[in-house]
């Protein structure tokens, strides 16, 4: 069943697309790798790199010293995971997660070091291997063959190797940049369109980024294919409130940061300033601004690692610049890059204070409201659809789902995204149980946990699938007559059960600054229906109003409780523990009301 919907939801046209790269991936896996390449660059000549960015040249510098002989073992940290490699390298392993092997091959770390001298004016000690690893990459990965030629790797690599090769041009031969353009070639000739979401638009923008780089007639099509595509892709992809379609903030991030920087590059390479582009980077800017929370926070729903993606005050502060058509400092790459067209005086930094903090924000094609109280404290509450039905592989099931924080401090909070790979933390990290929500769930047995079948709002399963999907009935939010501010929403989910759910929250600031949440969950159902109330806490924080939630809903329902340790992560690699909360009882046919209402604590 779960299969069916997945299918129903990707249509003909991406499953026809779909099926197409299957097949051409399967013959290329038995090809060798030089009839690929000559397949790839159909009798192209390799072009040289064109001058541009020239006004790099001031700020240009020196290679990092190479050492004199190859390393013995390198150390690289990703996902809050560090290895020791010995040399040469292993670019493809079984030893670790995939998502950290993608890692590797991006040169994301070797950014990392030109951000580093850039700063410093001087390489960090690792970057002596710089071209060995880059050479290395080319002589260990040929065309084709492992996840170094995944389209989606190629597009981050690509991109950081330009950047590599312009503020460093000793860094230049003939043999890396044939390399680069064979991967050119390649990623033009290997899309993922049938995926469509963040991964097509990384394509994108580095086809259209690298290109410019080089002269001919083959390179100046490939940018303007990639061009038309983009602007196509970006109308279908940025929903009307500014957000991505995949409602996650770090891909949304990721992609303004992808799009600003070709923004960048076509002003200085063609001297223009698309006004399509500008337009998308405006809306993008001014939704990311409204989800921004206190301390550079921002929504945790669906897969939004804070460390998978860049500080978002850097990435606000960058598109300030090219809207404004200021510049940043030269410190580092992209106030170089705004430097070198504008070459005018950085901006101000932007302070956490200097953002406007409006009490309710709604956000309706993404899905989300954020509450906000004078006193600081921050309510996000998702009521929405999860995902684009093509494209559910960051979904996460938190449908009625909220997280409550204070000047960036969580005291509930869902469990967030630790890793991608399949496995039961993969499982649990998407689904409701993870968040903080109410479930229904139904059983012919007796009542055991194990027995029963807790319905998901988003049939979330393997590592990156997603069944059926709930469709959000209404969602309202607004101030009460008191001044609270509140907001509402259901959906669909356990319709088919005959069942609804209705979920209401708000936010009561009193005379005394004291805040109370308020929290009520209207059910009504046709059967017997089992249902468990989730609460999760953000680190460090007393469980003791566990026992204010336990001790209301005992006055209304006879019901059961555990308090258990549980995790929340933030980051990637790295799970904190924390205590979760787990109401559970039946529900008569009937009508059901479960009311709540918290003091809100000083956080620890």
């Amino acid at each position: 069943m779960i299969l069916f919907y997945t299918l129903l939801d990707i249509g003909f046209k991406r499953l026809f697309l779909r099926l197409i790269s299957e097949i051409r991936t399967r013959i290329e896996k038995k090809l060798d790798s030089k009839l690929l390449l000559f397949w790839t660059l159909r009798g192209t000549n390799y072009p040289v790199l064109r001058n541009t960015l020239q006004s790099f040249s001031s700020c240009r510098l020196s290679s990092p010293q190479k050492s004199l002989e190859e390393p013995t073992s390198l150390e690289f940290e990703f996902l809050n995971e560090t290895r020791s490699l010995a040399w040469p390298i292993e670019w493809e392993s079984r030893d670790w997660s995939r998502l950290w092997q993608f890692n590797l091959h991006y040169f994301d770390w070797a950014r990392g070091w030109l951000e580093n001298a850039l700063k410093t004016s001087s390489w960090p000690e690792d970057a002596k291997n710089l071209e060995y690893l880059i050479d290395h990459w080319i002589k260990a990965n040929p065309p084709g063959y492992g996840d170094g030629w995944h389209s989606y790797t190629i597009s981050l690599r690509i991109r950081n190797w330009i950047w590599l090769f312009r503020c460093c041009p000793g860094l230049q031969n003939t043999f890396r940049v044939r390399s680069l353009w064979e991967q050119l070639c390649w990623l033009e000739s290997h899309p993922e369109n049938y995926n469509g979401g963040n991964h097509w638009i990384e394509n994108l923008t580095a086809v259209a980024i690298c290109s410019l780089q080089f002269r001919g007639k083959r390179s100046y099509q490939m940018y303007r294919r990639a061009i038309s595509l983009l602007e196509h892709e970006l109308d279908s992809q940025i929903l009307p409130d500014g957000g991505h379609e995949e409602r996650s903030v770090s891909y949304h991030i990721l992609l303004l940061d992808r799009i600003i920087e070709l923004g960048l590059v076509i002003q200085d390479s063609l001297n223009e300033r698309p006004e399509w582009l500008i337009q998308r980077i405006d809306v993008m800017y001014k939704w990311t601004l409204k989800i921004r929370l206190y301390n550079a926070n921002f929504p945790i729903f669906n897969d939004s690692a804070s460390d998978g993606c860049p500080d978002i005050d850097t990435i606000i502060s960058f598109a300030h610049q090219y809207l404004n058509e200021s510049s940043g400092a030269n410190n580092n790459l992209r106030g170089l890059m705004s430097h070198s067209v504008y070459k005018s005086l950085p901006l101000i930094e932007i302070k956490d204070e200097a953002f406007i903090r409006e009490p309710i924000i709604d956000l309706p094609e993404t899905g989300w409201t954020i509450l906000r109280t004078d006193d600081d404290w921050e309510l996000v509450f998702k009521c929405g659809v999860s995902s684009p039905k093509h494209i559910a592989g960051h979904a996460h099931s938190d449908t009625l789902s909220f997280n409550l924080l204070k000047q960036g401090k969580p005291l509930f909070i869902e469990a967030g995204t630790s890793l991608y790979e399949k496995g039961v933390i993969r499982s649990y990290e998407r689904s409701a149980a993870a968040h903080n929500m109410l479930q229904l769930g139904i059983d012919k047995n007796n009542f055991s946990d194990k027995n029963i079948n807790w319905i998901e709002p988003v049939e979330v399963w393997g590592s990156f699938r997603a069944g059926r999907k709930a469709e959000p009935l209404e969602r309202m939010s607004g101030y009460a007559a008191d001044g609270s501010l509140w907001t509402t929403g259901s959906h669909n989910a356990y319709r088919r059960h005959g069942a609804q759910h209705q979920r209401s929250l708000k936010l009561t600031v009193k005379d005394n600054n004291q805040t109370y949440l308020t929290l009520r969950d209207e059910i009504r159902c046709k059967q017997t229906m089992y249902w468990r109330q989730l609460w999760h806490l953000g680190p460090n924080q007393s469980d003791l109003i566990f026992h204010e939630i336990i001790d209301q809903v005992k006055k209304n329902f006879p019901c059961n409780y555990d308090i258990s340790l549980t995790s929340f992560s933030e980051r990637f690699g790295k799970r904190i523990s924390r205590k979760t909360l787990n109401l559970y009882g039946i529900f008569t046919p009937g009508k059901h009301n479960i009311d709540i209402k918290l003091l809100l604590p000083s956080l620890t």
